[in-house]
């Protein structure tokens, strides 16, 4: 809806000699060694573009949208955070450039990355068998196990520390000594988001209709004050404490992907994963508030799924007509991706597991973004 405003609020003005110039430079090359530039995606927060040389190497350039937030922040924590998961070896792109202001010769914000080899999931996850999906979730999980593994000290947003103001306060990485993030223990963690939201609101919300429309018929159509939420994140905050797990492992700080999709997952043809993308917006939190299955997996509607019972079709599925017995087949093949991803969890990433298995395993969370 509202077209104009929305493609207004993706209109970016940028210097395309000006980002070839940066890239090349960025690979050791002339100008004159591009050989071309195209738009590769429009995505959620992103433009994206390959640029080809002539000697046939390809990089991505990636530029966010002017409503892409937090500004500047956005762009240097997520090339900090593929630059730690590379430092770990785990299959990232390599950063080559990249600016998190636009004071440059393109003339906004941009990551220069590595083109990672392979074939986006995506491209034939609808059409492998189970067996092949099963492969790929079984290197997944041995990534996320990987991640978990590594214990930071603070949650946050992980950033080079040349890339924030000097007043900032930080929390050094271990072995990682360029490298910074921000917050302190689970109790913060969980009372930051409140103490933000009530700082806009006191200072920014107006009254306003519900942004569901559902809600709105509820209200009676009239715009709501703010004050009732301020007041809920005021109770709120009184017993955040109280919500922290007793168990210390469910507390330790980690970091994840926030969006193991099979967009963001490159294979080759033997389905080993040569590549993860799109680490915008990750994020280190405690075990607890990263608990969760990847979107393209889960199956949380299912009470089959929630309860790991071994997937079978119906007892009647010889009597469904043609399309209840393709509807029941794919609901067993949702609890089938479900429920092996819980297992490979269980065997690899008991942490996670753990979190899954206790009475807030189904959280969400949103965290503060600026630092």
């Amino acid at each position: 809806y509202n077209e104009p405003i929305r493609l207004a609020e993706r209109y970016l003005k940028f210097n395309v000699e000006g980002l070839k110039s940066v890239a090349a430079s960025a690979v050791g090359r002339g100008e004159g060694d591009v050989a071309s530039l195209s738009k590769l995606a429009e995505g959620g927060f992103n433009r994206t573009f390959t640029i080809t040389m002539r000697d046939g190497l390809e990089l991505i350039a990636r530029l966010p949208y002017p409503i892409t937030v937090p500004k500047r922040y956005a762009t240097a924590s997520e090339v900090a955070t593929i630059q730690f998961a590379e430092h770990h070896g785990f299959p990232v792109p390599k950063i080559y450039d990249y600016s998190t202001t636009a004071a440059n010769p393109v003339g906004a914000e941009y990551v220069i990355m590595e083109k990672v080899s392979g074939k986006p999931l995506r491209t034939r996850w609808h059409s492998l068998t189970l067996d092949d999906k099963c492969k790929v979730l079984d290197q997944l999980v041995q990534v996320e196990a990987a991640l978990f593994s590594i214990e930071l000290p603070a949650s946050g947003s992980i950033y080079h520390k040349t890339d924030l103001d000097p007043e900032t306060t930080t929390v050094a990485i271990p072995h990682m000594p360029e490298d910074a993030n921000y917050y302190l223990t689970p109790q913060d963690t969980m009372a930051s988001v409140a103490k933000r939201e009530m700082a806009w609101m006191t200072h920014c919300a107006r009254p306003r209709f519900p942004s569901e429309a559902l809600c709105r018929e509820l209200f009676d159509y009239q715009k709501i004050s703010p004050t009732p939420h301020i007041k809920a994140l005021s109770d709120y905050l009184r017993v955040s404490d109280y919500l922290i797990p007793k168990q210390t492992r469910l507390n330790r700080f980690i970091l994840r992907h926030p969006d193991l999709s099979p967009n963001n997952i490159f294979v080759n043809d033997s389905l080993e994963v040569l590549g993860i993308i799109d680490w915008q917006h990750s994020c280190v939190l405690p075990v607890f508030l990263h608990v969760g299955i990847p979107n393209a997996i889960q199956n949380f509607d299912d009470d089959n799924s929630l309860a790991l019972t071994i997937p079978r079709l119906p007892d009647n599925f010889a009597e469904l007509g043609p399309e209840e017995q393709e509807a029941a087949k794919e609901m067993m093949r949702r609890r089938e991706l479900h429920i092996t991803y819980v297992y490979f969890t269980r065997e690899m990433n008991p942490d996670h597991a753990a979190a899954l298995d206790a009475p807030y395993g189904l959280w969400e969370f949103e965290e503060a973004s600026v630092p």
